[in-house]
């Protein structure tokens, strides 16, 4: 159910980042991840945050649905979003433990999910296809590293790590933009 709503909501994001001037794309996303950085943020502060409650699994899975069209619109727009607002929710709204919901928003984001989103990237001559080609082995050697790393903290301390890198890279982003 990510993976597709991550997949529908990609593709409509992206439409939407084409027509939007560079300048002020850095500031709407510096925005979304400090914004996502506050609800992971509010999580860590209150451990027992409320929870959705659904009466039964396919209720459940209509709001996953639901939720990750929602993510894939930002992960189309702003090229990132499917693990920094996919965490927070699963974690937020559904109760997901952090590092169960880490590895659930990366079986909806290894496969192709955001393909669509991609093609209309590529289509209107938005892609760098030599930096993107380098990008991968870095991606993938550090996700590797990365996902070792996660391992050894705790929950609290992985949620933390997370939350000040999101927090920094968004306001970076949103302040050399203006």
């Amino acid at each position: 159910m990510c993976a597709a709503g991550i997949l529908l909501g990609g593709y409509f994001g992206s439409e939407w980042a084409i027509h939007i001037k560079s300048g002020n794309l850095r500031v709407l996303f510096g925005l979304f991840l400090i914004v996502a950085a506050v609800m992971m943020w509010r999580k860590h502060d209150t451990p027992e945050s409320p929870k959705m409650t659904l009466p039964n699994a396919n209720n459940r899975l209509a709001a996953v649905l639901i939720m990750s069209t929602g993510v894939g619109i930002a992960s189309g727009l702003f090229g990132v979003g499917g693990g920094v607002l996919l965490v927070p929710l699963l974690v937020g709204l559904l109760g997901f433990e952090q590092h169960v919901a880490q590895g659930t928003s990366l079986v909806a984001l290894v496969p192709p999910t955001g393909l669509l989103a991609f093609m209309n990237y590529a289509a209107a001559g938005h892609v760098n296809w030599s930096v993107g080609l380098w990008i991968m082995p870095g991606i993938f050697l550090g996700g590797m590293a990365g996902a070792h790393f996660a391992e050894e903290l705790s929950t609290r301390r992985l949620r933390s790590v997370l939350v000040i890198l999101v927090l920094l890279i968004g306001l970076a982003e949103a302040f050399s933009a203006l």
